[in-house]
């Protein structure tokens, strides 16, 4: 793979060093270089350099095939469409409908990126293509097994609910299954919702009216890293089933993934991330006079928390901030990833 040549950029002095810096990153971590890359074209394109990020998506495309080159001509077809460049969007869009790895590897975000393009149709049959092995007729659709397949499932029952079509099989697999349940086998309740967002470490999820008025956040809390195994023996970590080993990368990606399924389907956008540890849900539970604490004794702990102020960091963070898992890794590189 050559060197990308940041003296060409099209763009700002701030784009060169952006282009800089990648080379920098990629130089030291080689066996990256074609993720580092694209998230550098998607921080392009955030900063309206839109011909860097085109040359940028090119690179990829010709030097990395598979998963890279399938978001990075992804890529190419949101920039086109930035520059006005119509056909050559459509070119780009036939042209990854024609491979069929790339296509299947990147056609639930090509999807999205139809939708809110204003094109349903299309998105709907970029989205048949990602599900085309659970859409045929010998197959039972309620074999949905990973995570974010069920929440595009979910995605795509409501595109067509939208578009005015009766449910179909996979529709009906999709809205019977909750993505909160699917990390385990969460206890039973009066308010089953309530309590997927408990598992999530949600402390408040309808806040009062004035606080509402002041903000839009809702008040989140987690394990800290090194409790991780501790609060799931403890039983504090109900949403992820009868593991007998709970690792906290596996903890930290559900309960990043669960978070943004909350925020897709209701109108949290954002929220204040109070991190415990178990020294901490403990005392508390000493001072209510609790000898085994529970979920609703971890969430009580970080109001409490919350309500003696501190500087709390918000979730999500933005992408070159520090991960919120405390991994010493950038968010973009840690729970951020796609």
């Amino acid at each position: 793979m050559d060197a990308f040549d940041s003296s060409k950029s099209t763009g700002t002095d701030q784009a060169a060093a952006l282009l800089r810096a990648m080379e920098h990153e990629v130089a030291r971590y080689p066996e990256s270089a074609g993720e580092i890359m694209v998230e550098t074209v998607d921080e392009l394109q955030r900063n309206g350099w839109f011909e860097d990020a085109l040359e940028l998506c090119g690179r990829v495309i010709a030097d990395f095939p598979g998963m890279d080159s399938a978001f990075a001509r992804m890529h190419r077809i949101e920039t086109l469409w930035k520059l006005g460049r119509d056909g050559d969007a459509e070119e780009a869009l036939a042209e990854l409908w024609e491979l069929d790895e790339e296509a299947l590897l990147a056609a639930e975000l090509v999807a999205e990126l139809l939708d809110s393009h204003g094109d349903p149709l299309r998105a709907l049959q970029w989205s048949d293509r990602a599900f085309a092995g659970l859409l045929r007729p010998d197959v039972d659709p309620e074999e949905i097994e990973n995570l974010g397949d069920l929440v595009h499932a979910q995605w795509r029952a409501a595109l067509r609910r939208r578009m005015g079509f009766a449910p179909d099989a996979l529709d009906r697999a999709a809205q019977r299954r909750d993505p909160a349940m699917e990390l385990g086998a969460l206890r039973p309740t009066e308010d089953p919702g309530r309590q997927g967002l408990a598992a999530l470490g949600v402390v408040d999820s309808a806040p009062s009216a004035a606080y509402r008025e002041e903000t839009d956040e809702v008040l989140l809390s987690h394990i800290v890293r090194a409790d991780v195994a501790d609060a799931h023996a403890a039983g504090l970590l109900t949403g992820f089933g009868d593991t007998e080993a709970l690792t906290p990368d596996t903890y930290f990606r559900e309960v990043e993934l669960n978070r943004r399924q909350m925020r897709r389907e209701t109108e949290f956008s954002r929220g204040r991330d109070i991190p415990l540890s178990m020294a901490e849900i403990r005392a508390f539970a000493d001072e209510q006079g609790v000898t085994t604490p529970t979920e609703n004794i971890r969430s009580a702990a970080a109001a409490a928390k919350h309500s003696r102020g501190g500087d709390f960091p918000m979730w999500p963070p933005e992408r070159n901030q520090p991960c919120w898992c405390a991994s010493d890794r950038k968010y973009k590189k840690c729970c951020g990833r796609p």
